[in-house]
Parts: C-alpha cells; structure tokens; sequence
C-alpha cells in the first residue's frame, strides 16, 4: 500500500474521520484528522498535550507510527535533548516558561572598530505570543513544545522538513527570534506535529480517557489543597486573622482571591462548588494539624531528657484568665532552650487550680513527672506558696522540682522597696507618672509639645512620646525618664502654655500642678537618683530575659550589680549628683534646692544635754537618705535571691566544681554518686574549669567516645542548665495574645487561640514545616477526601 494515501487530506462529507463524545469533549478518531476539523469540534488545548506513559492501542495507525525503527543517526546533541524532554515534557503537560532572568544571554561582537559586545535578551512577552515555547535547562534554549512531543512519542518520523532547533537542540539566537518563531508557527512540521497529538490523543480507550481525566482533576484538587494551607499557615505564622466581619472579605478569602490569579484551577475551589474547604472548621482542622507539627518537633528534641517548666498567667481581652505554660531543656550539644507550649484558659487562679494545669499538660505531651527537675513561676501566693502555693503541690509528687522565683520579678520587687525608701525619688516617678498621662490625654498637650520640638534651637527632630510609668514594670522604665530629663525646657513650656489657657475639663488645673512640681529643683534631684538606681538594675533585668542564662549566670549578675551599688556609697558620687542638679536648676531658672525649715523638738522630749543636729547645707541632709536608699538596694538584692531553690543549685554547682557536698545528689536517681566522683576526678585532672559554662563548652568539644565516658557529669550538667532563671519567655507569650485576641478577635474559641498563638510565637519551627505532609494528614483523616485528592488505602 502506498504510504502517501495517509497525507492526503479528506473531505468530511466523503469519510468520518471521528467521532466526539458530548460529555468528555474528546475525539475518537478512525483515521487522522487535521488540525482545523479538531478545533471545529472544540478541542481542548489539553487535549493535545500528551502523558508520556501512555501506550498506543494495538491496531491503530498511532502503533505504526510508534513501532517504527528506534536506530537514529541524530548528533550527540540531539541524544541529549530528547533525553532531556523525556523527563520534563513527559512529567508536564504544559510547556515550561520560566521567568526571563533565568533565560541565556547572547553576547554579538559589533563589526565595528571598538569591538564591543552586544548582549542580547530572551523576552518574557515572547511566551505569551508564542504560548508554545519550552525553554529546556539540558540545552540551555527554547523548544516548540508541541514538536518536540511529538518526536518524543515518535509521531513525526514521517515528517519533513523538521526544525531540529524546535525539536531536540534548542534555539537561542535571539537577534532572530520573533521572525523564526513566526515562520515555524506557520509551518508544515508544526501543523502536522499538532495534527498528530490530536490523532493520538483520539486513539485512546474510553476508560482510560475516564480515569485521566480523575488523575487530572485528582492533581488540580491537591493543588489546591496545598494552596490553601500554604494560605493559612502563612496568616497564621504572621498572627493574621483569617476570617473578618463578613466571612468573604477575610483575609483568608482574599489571599485565595489573589493566589487564584497565577493558578486558575484555585478559581473554582473559591466558588460554592468546594466552599467547604474553606469553612471555619476546615480551617481550625489545619490549624490544629500545623500546630501539632510545632508541638510534636519540640517533644521529640526533648526526648527523655530532664526538663523544667515556666508558668505564668494573665487576663485577655475578653477577661478569661490564660495560663502560659512553657518548657525548658538542654539539646545534645547541652544548649538550653525555652519554648511556649500553649494557653490554658483556668476557672480559677488557685494553687491546687495551677498545679492541676501543669500536671495535665505534663500528661497529654507524654512528659513524665519523674523527669521534671525545677519549675519557675511569679511570688504571687497562689503560686509560690509554701504550703498550699503550686510549687508545693508538685513538689509533694515530684521532691526533685526545685522552685525558682522568676529573677526578673524579684528585681522590680527590689526597686518598688527602693522607691518606697525615698521619697523624693517616689514623688519624682509619681510626677513622670502623671505627664505621661497627661499627654496620653490630652491633644492639644501633645500638639504644643510637638511645635516646640520641632521649632527647637538645635534644630526639627523626631517628635518624642512622653509615656507614662507601668507601677509593676520598674525596671523597664528607664526610656520614660531618660526622655523628660533630655526635654526638661520643652516640658516646662508646654506644661506652662497649658496651664494658661482655657482648655475644657481639668487639663489645666493638672497643667499647673505638674508645673509647679517640674519647677522645684528636688523634682531634677529624685530623677537623677532614679535614673542611676534604674539603670543598674535595668541591666540587670536584660541579663536575666536571654533563653540561653542559666542561675550561675544570674548568681554572677546579682553580685556585678550589688558591687555596682556599693561603689556608689561615697561623698564622690553624691556631691556629683547635687552638682548635676545645680547646672539644671539654674539653667532652666528651677526652684533651688533648700534645706527645708527644722521642726524644734520640745523640751519634755529633748532632755539630754547634747545639741539636735542641724543641717546646714544640701548635701548635709540629702546624703543620708541617700546612702540609706543604696543600703535598702543592696539588702533587698541579697535577700531576693537568696532562695531555697538557688540555695539548692549551690549545692549541686559545688559538687560539679570541686566534687564535695555529695549528699545533695542522694535523691537523683538518675546519678550514681560513686560513678559520679570518679568521672569528676579525672575530668579535673584533664582540664581546667571554674564555672557551669565553661565545663559546659569543654564536653562540647570532645568527640563522642570521649563524651561518653563521663555520661554522669552530663547528667548533672543538664540539671543545672534547665533549671530557669525568669518568667520571661511566659511574658512574651502575653504579647503575642494581645497582639491575636484583639476587641474584634475576643470571641475566638480556647482552641483556636491556642493553635494560632503557637504558630505565631513558633515562625521559625513553622518555616521548617513540610506542609504536604500536613496536607497529607489532612486527606487521610477522610475517605471521601481519599477519593477526591487521589489517595488509596494503601498510600496511608
């Protein structure tokens, strides 16, 4: 037979060249049609990009077609880019058009006399008008999609005049392209190759037509599965609210919205068809998945190791009491770590109360009580009490539970003492206290404040904020005070043109009255007496927030800061505040600094013959307030920190350090104390060591085997490391919930809140997600969802 006959193109009306099924809009062909008939019967572009799996049927022309000589006698180029587009045109079915940066470049050498170089650019407009371009990364150039899958199926050996550069060896001379694009758009090699895949395409059975048309509309759906947990995972690591007033103007639907721009099947999931898949409870399905992903990574780092536990409360928006529990342990290079568990919303705030929280949430992770070693909380009696307090009630169960006041409580504890110890330091925080609330208040302050910053000597600056003073947070306050020392001149204007003018409510009144005390130059002394006691004790307090500190590390900064305190305690340091004061005062024309008038002691009372003292100057009868204030800090500092369970960690310091006070470590099971000496022995022996870090750092850097041998000295090691020095990482976690329970979040539901609060606190953890494996979980929790994401029995 002549193989010519097969090129010779039909007329309909003669031969049925196929027939079209209404409902998968496919062809069933019974010899090859053209390109223009499939297209008049509405042809999906799909329908024309071929699997690469697939096997033609036994009989048909595609089979001869397949079944002809596979010997080629094509370059090594050629080899290589068929290779190429057996493993990206055969896993794809549309062609790839990567962004135009990643495109090859290609330099010209101008005929000029300068010889420059031209480089040239692929352009990105040229995939919309040529929507058939493939760029190919093995031959570092474009290819005719459609051509080169149909050499790839073997369905052009028939063909001449083929363009080897759109079919196998890429094409990269820019300088042409438009105009070669253009002439192989229109060519007899691509129009046949089309006419060929549409053959194809028609030749398969019914039921596999069927079940690839499922696979596709399978791998569409998982797309946008993985879409919308991409979605949520993404507001909810950021601590945005998903959902709105009205539900379809949310943040999450409008993500959707914009994401379904850059992937159209996304559409259809927005519209009512799968509407289910973004409901609320779907949406607290995969927020509970992502938030259990977060707590599963931090159980499993924490293994069977000992652990401590960081307990904290507060009151939300809505008035529910939320308890922040979080956890503290040592990784295997002995780094401790700190990380919030979750929010326990409690009925009431008692101890029995707190310690059942702890208990249960110590059970539902799977941490045994047995492993718990110290546990932190506030001074708060319901907490620290030592009879009915929480840390009590544990440590009835778990005796090896070492409470530790948080460090950072104990040191506003020591500056609230120290204010109420001198009052003109405690008259001048009560002044700064009511100018921040005056300008918090008042517009027309503010406003008069700005203008004078801003039309200041030294020129417009950045308008500062005049805050107020937090009465529990005196340590943190320093910026407050620093600020109305730096604008003492502006302060005194503004609070002067305030109190003249007729402003409506009591603002004036207040004006005058902060005025007044602004102007006495013992206000000027009891701020510069609270900025130095501040400071020192704000350091303080920064080095007791880090994760990573340990209560060596806190033992060591109580003692910098107490010597601090006392180097203070001179006729030196005095007299320089008294000076400082004085510049003040007269520069800014202050009230001057009196000794104020002596009450006479009558006569009934004074009866011995000594002389009363008086004072005669300033400094005479402000130093020994002073003097009394630094002494208050420094017993106040001792006293806070000298705890049973710091007392307790001493003891154990000392037996890691010098290898005395064995009888400390009797309780510990886990510690064999006569292994425990030995391996102190030799340890000394080989290295020098006089502190917790540094024995810390020595046994990271022996290899394994080394390590190994002195496994009961890690052990006490790891104790001494997890025991926590502050609340602190409880306190960030109160940030985080007032930053997602806001007044238009405060009916959001205790789960919910719990499982968005740990995946905003958690972002780094939530980057490292592998979200189709969540996506996974997701779909395995239904077998409806096996059938509509393509997921068998046998893949769970």
């Amino acid at each position: 037979m002549d193989i010519r006959k097969f090129f010779v193109k039909k007329q309909p009306s003669e031969v049925t060249l196929f027939s079209v099924n209404s409902e998968t809009n496919t062809i069933h062909c019974n010899d090859m049609p053209d390109l223009q008939s499939a297209i008049q019967y509405g042809v999906r572009v799909a329908d024309f990009e071929i699997s690469s799996d697939y096997a033609p049927v036994p009989g048909t022309f595609c089979e001869a077609v397949t079944s002809s000589d596979e010997s080629s006698n094509s370059s090594s180029a050629t080899a290589t880019s068929l290779q190429d587009n057996e493993e990206t045109l055969g896993s794809t079915v549309t062609p790839n058009q990567p962004s135009e940066s990643t495109m090859p470049v290609q330099i010209i050498e101008t005929q000029s006399q300068t010889k420059k170089k031209c480089i040239l650019h692929f352009q990105g407009r040229w995939f919309q008008d040529f929507p058939w371009l493939h760029y190919s990364d093995r031959v570092a150039g474009v290819l005719c999609f459609h051509c080169a899958k149909a050499k790839l199926l073997k369905l052009t050996e028939l063909s001449k005049n083929a363009e080897e550069a759109f079919c196998s060896t890429g094409y990269t001379n820019w300088k042409k392209a438009i105009e070669r694009f253009k002439k192989h758009q229109s060519s007899y090699a691509h129009s046949y190759a089309l006419n060929q895949l549409a053959h194809y395409r028609g030749c398969q059975p019914i039921n596999q037509q069927l079940s690839q048309q499922i696979q596709q509309q399978q791998n569409e759906a998982w797309l946008c599965l993985n879409k919308i947990i991409h979605t949520i995972a993404f507001l909810a690591k950021q601590g945005l609210a998903l959902r709105g007033h009205d539900d379809s103007n949310g943040n999450f639907r409008q993500f959707l919205s914009a994401r379904a721009e850059d992937v159209p099947s996304l559409k259809q999931w927005i519209t009512a068809n799968r509407a289910e898949y973004l409901s609320p409870d779907i949406q607290n399905e995969v927020l509970q998945l992502l938030s259990h992903a977060v707590l599963h990574q931090i159980r499993k780092n924490i293994g069977d190791n000992p652990y401590a536990v960081i307990v904290d409360g507060t009151q939300d928006i809505s008035g529910q009491e939320q308890e922040s529990f979080c956890i503290r342990y040592t990784d295997q290079d002995l780094y401790p770590h700190e990380h919030f568990i979750g929010l326990y919303q409690a009925d009431n705030t008692t101890g029995t109360a707190i310690a059942t929280i702890v208990k249960d949430v110590l059970c539902r992770h799977g941490l045994s009580l047995s492993n718990l070693r110290a546990q932190t909380y506030d001074g708060a009696a319901n907490m620290a009490g030592k009879y009915h307090g929480a840390q009590a009630l544990i440590r009835q169960e778990q005796p090896l539970a070492l409470y530790v006041h948080c460090g950072a409580h104990c040191t506003n504890l020591v500056m609230q003492a120290a204010a109420h110890k001198c009052s003109i330091m405690e008259d001048a925080l009560l002044y700064v206290q009511e100018l921040g609330n005056l300008f918090g208040q008042s517009l027309t302050c503010r406003t008069i404040f700005s203008d004078l910053i801003q039309h200041s000597i030294e020129g417009p600056t950045n308008v500062l904020k005049i805050k107020p003073l937090c009465p529990t947070r005196w340590t943190v306050r320093v910026k407050a005070v620093q600020k109305v020392m730096d604008n003492y001149e502006p302060i005194l204007e503004t609070l002067e043109q305030l109190s003249t003018s007729k402003s409506s409510g009591d603002v004036s009144a207040r004006a005058r009255g902060l005025l007044a005390h602004f102007q006495r130059g013992t206000t000027v002394l009891g701020l510069q007496i609270a900025l130095q006691i501040l400071q020192l004790l704000e350091c303080l307090n920064i080095a007791m927030q880090g994760r990573q500190q340990t209560i060596s590390g806190l033992l060591a900064a109580v003692n910098v800061a107490k010597s601090a305190i006392l180097k203070l305690r001179n006729d030196e340091s005095f007299n320089s505040l008294i000076h400082s004061t004085n510049q003040m005062t007269s520069k800014y024309h202050l009230n001057a600094i009196e000794v104020p008038r002596l009450r006479r002691i009558p006569k009934r009372i004074d009866a011995g013959a000594a002389e009363t003292f008086h004072p005669a100057t300033v400094g005479d009868y402000y130093r020994p307030p002073y003097f009394e204030l630094l002494d208050t800090v420094s017993v106040h500092l001792t006293q806070r920190f000298d705890q049973e369970g710091i007392q307790r960690y001493e003891k154990l310091e000392q037996v890691l350090l010098t290898g005395s006070g064995m009888d400390s470590i009797s309780q510990s099971k886990e510690i064999d104390p006569l292994l425990l000496k030995a391996q102190l022995t030799i340890l000394s022996s080989m290295f020098k060591y006089s502190s917790v870090p540094e024995l810390a750092d020595i046994l990271r850097k022996m290899l394994p085997r080394e390590r190994a041998f002195f496994s009961q000295v890690e052990k006490l090691l790891q104790i001494l490391l997890i025991i926590p020095v502050s609340s602190c990482e409880a306190e960030r976690s109160f940030s985080g919930l007032r930053r997602l329970k806001t007044w238009l979040g405060s009916t959001m539901s205790q789960k919910r809140l719990n499982h968005v609060a740990i995946c905003n606190i958690h972002k780094e953890m939530m980057d490292s997600i592998d979200l189709q494996t969540i996506a996974k979980q997701f779909v395995l929790r239904s077998e409806r969802r096996k059938k509509l994401f393509g997921f068998s029995n046998s893949s769970s």
